[in-house]
């Protein structure tokens, strides 16, 4: 196997690939990636057995073939190399490669690409087609409401896909918050429902670009697949049941204030520096007097603030029904995003 490539190029691929190898795992083929050179294509790939990720790379191939080369190390060479043209090929001794070009040599240890997982096929129809960029865009902005790890409720640690009446939502909750976006589908789709695990949606929502390509959902089984023109991200569903939403939304909270987004944030983060975190999280209360007779609420000062620094709006509503009841928080003009924030009874 001979490939030839540019630096460039190859960094930008390498990037979220090697991000996917687990160098810690007891198998030592899932901290390498596999570079597959066929047909007129090169491919990166990698897994840690939940994730996969296959992405296409611009590369000339002098000799077919495949190999798996460390992960780390070889995204380190890439990394630290000038912009050059570079040749990727596997020694004498079938066992080791050259990474080489202009001035320098590095050889590493390789290991079989027998030996490395083979991603599941899924094929079947389509569920969901949007842009990279609202993909990308709600990844970001709701993300952070899923439980982290899997804990005892491990549907909780996902973020859940339904599709009803055209209508794409996504929502994640911890228990204690929630996060909720609705996306207009451009065509018919068949209703569905699947949790995807955080943790894959936060890598490929660093691999995804701000753009108007499509990416393709499959689903199959127990695996999704996100599909574009030069990439192929894989994960596991989630099983057990998602909590009903809409009974968490509040319905009759008639109380509403509207804070500058920004300065909120900064008074919210200077408050927050004297709560004692051992005592209760970054508790911060609120105080309302006018029109509002007097009323505190308390919240996590945390929960807040991860809405106000994941919306865009100037201005966001903080829509309430007292002390003791979960608030909703949302961009003064959004109407297809809300969270919804649970108070601390002190």
């Amino acid at each position: 196997m001979k490939i030839m490539f540019e630096k460039r190029e190859l960094e930008n691929i390498l990037s979220p690939v090697s991000r996917i190898a687990d160098g810690r795992n007891a198998l030592a083929i899932l901290g390498n990636i596999l570079v597959e050179a066929r047909e007129g294509r090169v491919k990166l790939i990698s897994t840690d057995l939940e994730i996969g990720v296959e992405r296409i790379a611009k590369g000339t191939i002098v000799e077919e073939g495949a190999i798996t080369v460390p992960a780390a190390v070889f995204s380190e060479i890439i990394t630290n190399l000038k912009d050059t043209s570079l040749e990727l090929a596997l020694n004498e001794n079938a066992s080791m490669v050259n990474v080489q070009g202009d001035g320098f040599l590095y050889t590493l240890n390789a290991l079989p690409a027998e030996e490395f997982p083979v991603l599941p096929e899924i094929g079947g129809e389509t569920v969901i087609c949007l842009s990279s960029k609202d993909l990308k865009d709600a990844i970001r902005r709701l993300i952070f409401a899923a439980a982290p790890g899997e804990g005892n409720n491990p549907v909780l640690s996902g973020v859940l896909f339904s599709i009803k009446d055209n209508h794409l939502t996504l929502v994640a909750t911890d228990g204690r918050r929630l996060a909720k976006r609705v996306i207009p589908l451009p065509r018919s789709h068949r209703e569905m429902k699947v949790v995807i695990p955080a943790k894959a949606l936060q890598e490929l929502g660093k691999t995804l670009e701000d753009s108007e390509e499509i990416v393709e959902m499959l689903v199959e089984e127990n695996q999704v697949v996100f599909k574009l023109a030069t990439l192929r991200f894989y994960t596991r569903v989630l099983e057990g049941q998602f909590p009903d939403y809409d009974q968490i939304i509040p319905k009759t909270n008639t109380k509403r204030v509207t804070l500058h987004r920004e300065e909120f944030a900064a008074t919210l983060k200077r408050t927050a520096i004297m709560a004692k975190e051992k005592e209760m999280p970054k508790l911060v209360k609120l105080v309302f007097s006018k029109d509002f007779g007097d009323l505190t609420i308390a919240f996590n000062a945390k929960f807040v603030l991860d809405v106000l620094v994941n919306e865009e709006d100037e201005y966001i509503d903080i829509d309430f029904k007292d002390s003791v009841s979960p608030a909703i928080v949302k961009g003064n003009k959004e109407t297809n995003w809300i969270h919804v924030v649970m108070p601390i009874c002190t």
